[in-house]
């Protein structure tokens, strides 16, 4: 790693931090392959999956944040681009912040995926101020999404069409639950308008929140999505899905109690539903609470990561990159960066599994592992063991054992 000799001495304490603390999330042995013979699910190719999921909503904060997305080793930023303030009044254009966002990421070899969302009073008859109501007329906001695409069609792959739509209480107004039919109409209406400019564009079912939680589960909601609108497989590119546990998510990824789903059931339940699609996880993270730790939280983001990319999810997106100041609300402990900017535990995990991911072209699941115990193989890299019991000749615990090639 180079060193910047103009770093400020917070940036210097903070890597100092950094060293100090590395491997504290999971052990790391090299052994023969010969000594650790596993038998293999299906692989799934790794084409820079690791990303994060914030909001750059401050053009103050934009440099800042490239940098953090840089140093934890993310590939990919899935970012809004807010309707309401490129578009404010119909036909009024602002797109200095967002240029801004492109160029800066787009200079340090960063992909920004854009969540294009939400609402805009101007074109609801439900509100005078609240962005979260979406259009009266899907045209609208398929205007939108065609100028955004046509403006980065060189520069932007791909675009995420709204934000847990089955969550209408937050971000879909208008009904408590959302409405399938008409976020259905809306995402063909996008879809069209963004092809129309940009072909070669990944569009992407935005991503529902999985459990069935007051508000309708995915399966439950993208079942009515379809049946209103079956085309919708033949026109998007991809659908995300958001395999948080139940709220506020803090069990373990492989969970199956209480409610809870292991986080590769989530996946594959949108796989049956969806295939051939490729599913994509553009929102995933584990929170603490006053009975876990950074830790805990450390070792939960290593397994479910690995889990998900094991299923075949093409990315996950870590939500987010760093904590806010209430350490008490568990909304502001997700980040992977504590409150002032400094390394954590979190951080490091995600940061040491980055370069792995980045050193392997594919990954797969381990069989018949023992009970209570998961595995997952890097191909080039080595097997990631943990749970209970013995495997390889090692014991395992709740953290990630590697055992390199």
């Amino acid at each position: 790693m180079m060193i910047d000799m103009n770093m400020s001495f917070r940036d210097f304490i903070s890597l100092i931090f950094f060293f100090g603390i590395s491997c504290s999330s999971s052990e790391e042995k090299i052994i023969s392959k010969e000594t650790c013979e596993t038998s293999l699910s299906s692989f799934y190719s790794l084409k820079s999956p690791l990303c994060l999921a914030r909001s750059v909503s401050r053009t103050a904060e934009i440099e800042e944040v490239v940098g953090q997305v840089v140093q934890l080793g993310a590939t990919s930023i899935r970012s809004d681009f807010l309707w309401h303030r490129i578009e404010p009044q119909q036909g009024e254009w602002n797109f200095t912040h967002y240029d801004q966002v492109v160029d800066s990421f787009e200079a340090k070899g960063i992909e920004v995926i854009p969540l294009l969302a939400y609402g805009v009073p101007w074109a609801s008859s439900h509100t005078d101020s609240d962005s979260y109501y979406p259009p009266d007329d899907p045209a609208d906001f398929a205007n939108f999404a065609r100028t955004v695409a046509e403006r980065y069609k060189d520069r932007i792959q791909r675009f995420e069409i709204w934000n847990e739509p089955n969550a209408g209480f937050r971000f879909w107004k208008t009904d408590f639950s959302g409405n399938p039919d008409a976020f259905g109409a809306l995402v063909l209406a996008a879809e069209e308008a963004i092809h129309e400019v940009h072909p070669q564009a990944e569009v992407i079912l935005g991503g529902t929140f999985y459990h069935e939680q007051l508000i309708p589960s995915a399966v439950s909601f993208l079942q009515e999505t379809l049946a209103f609108h079956p085309s919708i497989l033949q026109r998007v590119n991809s659908v995300a899905i958001h395999p948080y546990s139940l709220y506020p998510p803090v069990a373990e990824p492989e969970k199956k109690e209480d409610g809870e789903i292991p986080i590769w059931q989530m996946i594959e339940h949108i796989q049956n539903l969806v295939e051939p699609l490729p599913v994509t996880v553009t929102e995933y993270g584990i929170t603490i609470t006053e009975d876990s730790s950074r830790e805990d939280q450390a070792a939960l983001l290593e397994r479910g990561i690995l889990l998900a990319l094991a299923q075949g999810a093409t990315d996950v997106c870590w939500y987010t990159i760093q904590n806010g100041e209430d350490e008490d609300n568990f909304e502001d402990n997700f980040g992977l960066l504590n409150n002032d900017g400094s390394w954590s535990p979190t951080a490091e995990a995600f940061h040491a599994l980055a370069e792995k991911i980045g050193s392997s072209p594919r990954i797969s699941r381990v069989k018949d592992m023992p009970q209570g115990s998961w595995g997952v193989y890097l191909e080039g890299v080595g097997h990631a063991f943990w749970g209970q019991g013995q495997i390889c000749g090692e014991q395992l615990n709740s953290k990630v054992t590697w055992i390199l090639e």
